[in-house]
């Protein structure tokens, strides 16, 4: 009985090792250990951290697991996953990725696209790419510190997406090839965003627009000479819009249409430029929107 119980803890000693030597992340470098990025993220276990050289890695990658992504800049600036005009440049199908100090460019899809949750996108550059940063049905992620200029289409876009931060971006000079593209687009049910500490100047059409989502909160941003409005909400109730900088915008700074009991205050909306579309461009313009939206 003694040898049985012996034998037994033997046994729990060794699968309890095992198990804790198979938990511990590991970091995986790119091109040391692997030279492409995929193969690495293949070869990586959730929890598991990739960092990634200067260099430019002709990709369409797909995070697929719990990873932390890092570019590290060796002197040569950050490293580049170019999409080769093929898809999207980095592709995040798993929740809980960080991907940081990337430049994703060349994508006829998106330089980065999100189709999970509770991830972390933060200080990458993402640029000449069919759309900026994407996320569709994705929930509480944070696009934090990210420079999303010159893409073709819509520089930051959520579709269906709740409950995400976006921070401290700049979207400028987007959807000028495309001229009805945004700087930062929140679409179809994306309810309850924080959109706040962004730039969004020059854009083609709007510099941030809301259609269709409800709930979302848009503060401290500045959205100026855009090729449209500063801020554009349509048919979106229950924003909050505080405290934003919309000037010198070819239509008015903030226009609101068919969109009801929203609080506007403390906004700096000026120097409309010109007519757009037969209405008068001025500071903040209500279109069928009824007067329980509350302007201060």
């Amino acid at each position: 009985m003694l040898f049985w119980n012996c034998y037994t803890s033997i046994i729990f000693v060794q699968v309890f090792v095992t198990l804790t030597v198979v938990s511990q992340a590991a970091t995986i470098t790119v091109p040391d250990d692997y030279p492409v990025i995929q193969w690495a993220i293949d070869n990586a276990y959730p929890g598991d951290t990739i960092l990634v050289r200067t260099g430019t890695y002709i990709e369409n990658i797909d995070v697929n697991k719990q990873l932390i992504l890092k570019g590290v800049d060796t002197g040569a600036g950050l490293p580049v996953v170019d999409g080769g005009w093929s898809g999207n440049a980095i592709r995040v199908s798993a929740n809980g990725v960080t991907i940081e100090g990337f430049n994703a460019r060349n994508s006829s899809g998106a330089g980065i696209r999100v189709i999970s949750n509770n991830n972390m996108i933060k200080n990458n550059i993402v640029s000449n790419n069919q759309h900026g940063i994407d996320l569709s049905n994705s929930v509480y992620n944070t696009i934090s510190n990210n420079n999303v200029n010159l893409n073709n289409g819509v520089g930051i876009s959520l579709f269906n997406s709740s409950g995400n931060t976006i921070s401290g971006n700049i979207a400028g000079s987007n959807g000028i090839i495309q001229t009805e593209e945004n700087g930062i687009g929140i679409n179809q049910n994306s309810n309850n965003n924080l959109i706040t500490g962004n730039i969004a100047n020059s854009n083609g059409n709007k510099g941030i627009g809301i259609d269709g989502a409800n709930g979302n909160t848009v503060s401290d941003n500045i959205a100026n000479y855009n090729g449209r409005e500063g801020i554009y909400l349509g048919h979106s109730d229950f924003t909050l819009i505080r405290n934003n900088s919309v000037k010198s915008n070819r239509g008015s700074g903030i226009i609101l249409q068919f969109s009801n009991n929203n609080n506007i205050t403390g906004n700096n909306a000026s120097n409309s430029l010109n007519y757009i579309e037969g209405y008068p461009s001025a500071g903040i313009h209500l279109e069928n929107s009824n007067i329980r939206s509350r302007i201060l």
